[in-house]
């Protein structure tokens, strides 16, 4: 009650300051005896700043002086919102300030400050995103939001989540209401955390050492299908997927544990993208095929967006046959940098977020090794296997343009053996007599693999 009590004191107030300003310049006269009487007062006891009289705000001389000569009322709070040219230059010479707090908004240490979805919202709802980042950097503290829109704070606040991966330690949220006469006046937010300061500060340092080592070796990476491949396979090859553990969601369970579900191979994607200067997003949805809830990631390489499922990336979670016997340093590219077109086929997005159209296909896995066939070509299928053995792979990755391509070159190469007629000329050793393979129709990909 105190609260209410405070802030509609304060609206009486300002209401009150406006029309004293308006009154004072419209009656001009009367305002000039008081401005000569109120100088002569300062003049004389030395005073040079604004004070109140009866707790009403009485101006610096000045601008009342320029007042009278004609300035309007909302160009005084147009100043006062705007901040003066010497706040300006001091903020120019404040050389302690990084490129973020220039911009006004306070540095958290995240990997993407701007991140895609914040960027989507207007100036008002920006506002409000950064209020609830400051919650949350805040651990329990209560802040006031400039919102009563409960539907507008709870999309926002997914906002949040979905841009910083490196927020880890909050699980929802609760709002605080105050209503004056059955309305509600203000709502404040505290985020429902997980884990202590201090424990977030350790998962923080753990993070940081693993993520330190993975930058160091991705340096060298120059392109962003470079350095989006290696973050992909470093997730798949790193963590193992723990069935089950649906409250161990975040990138503490792939950096710290190595172990996780598809909400935490999507956020620590996310991350290693964002700390690498890759935007990317975590969205959710279901797979058709059995309904079940999953997460994966919109990425943008080269400007164009285009989907990713790291979880999918695990063997484990191949699509069709398989006579395999799955090599440690398999990597599954079925999700890689596709279309939306691709990933409709087995996905379907449940998203509140406005997320861009994916359409660009240049940077997908299998054409960007050219190991996307439209024919039968077996030259470029003894490139696609000569280059595994330069990396030391014992297993080639393909996708085909269409069904009909499909099945006839599974037969052909599978079914009838012609591939190794192109393995040996390729240089796989003569001695190796055996293949296993992975296929699967619906991605139209085949997965060979030479013992």
């Amino acid at each position: 009650m105190t609260d209410n009590r405070y802030r509609h004191s304060n609206s009486n107030s300002y209401s009150y300051e406006r029309k004293y300003y308006y009154r004072y310049k419209r009656s001009k006269l009367p305002a000039l005896f008081l401005t000569f009487m109120l100088a002569c007062s300062l003049f004389l006891t030395g005073c040079g700043s604004s004070g109140e009289i009866a707790g009403h705000k009485i101006p610096f001389v000045s601008e009342l002086i320029s007042t009278l000569a004609g300035d309007s009322l909302d160009d005084h709070e147009a100043d006062r919102d705007a901040g003066s040219d010497h706040a300006d230059k001091d903020k120019d010479q404040d050389k302690g300030k990084d490129k973020k707090k220039d911009t006004g908004r306070p540095d958290y240490g995240l990997a993407d400050p701007e991140g895609y979805l914040y960027l989507q919202l207007d100036k008002k709802e920006r506002i409000i995103y950064d209020q609830i980042l400051e919650a949350c950097f805040g651990f329990g503290k209560e802040i006031a939001l400039d919102s009563r829109d409960e539907e507008q704070i709870e999309r926002i606040y997914y906002y949040v989540i979905a841009d910083h991966p490196d927020i880890f330690w909050t699980e929802g949220y609760k709002l605080s209401k105050m209503s004056l006469a059955g309305k509600v006046i203000s709502i404040s937010f505290t985020p429902k955390l997980s884990m202590s300061e201090e424990e977030a500060g350790d998962w923080k340092k753990t993070i940081e050492n693993k993520v330190k080592k993975f930058l160091k070796k991705a340096g060298t990476r120059t392109s962003d299908y470079g350095r989006i491949k290696y973050a992909f396979d470093y997730i798949v090859l790193h963590t193992d997927y723990e069935a089950g553990a649906e409250h161990n969601q975040n990138i503490c369970s792939v950096f710290g544990k190595g172990k996780s579900v598809c909400q935490g191979y999507s956020a620590a994607l996310q991350y290693l993208l964002q700390r690498q200067g890759i935007q990317a997003v975590t969205v959710n949805g279901e797979i058709k095929e059995n309904g079940s809830s999953h997460a994966w990631n919109y990425v943008q390489a080269d400007g164009k967006w285009y989907q990713i499922d790291v979880t999918w990336g695990d063997p484990a979670f191949s699509e069709g046959s398989s006579t395999a016997k799955i090599p440690k340093d398999l990597v599954v590219y079925t999700h890689f940098c596709v279309t939306d077109g691709q990933i409709s086929k087995t996905h379907k997005l449940n998203s509140i977020f406005p997320m861009p159209a994916c359409k660009a296909s240049a940077d997908n896995y299998y054409v960007h090794e050219k190991q996307y066939f439209k024919e039968k070509n077996d030259t470029r299928l003894g490139n696609a296997i000569k280059k595994a053995l330069k990396r030391n792979k014992n297993w080639v990755s393909l996708r085909y343009a269409d069904q009909k391509l499909y099945k006839s070159e599974l037969k052909r190469l599978i079914d009838n053996h012609k591939i190794f007629d192109v393995m040996h000329k390729a240089g796989v050793g003569r001695n190796v007599n055996s293949i296993s393979y992975i296929d699967s129709s619906s991605s139209l990909t085949l997965i060979v693999i030479w013992n």
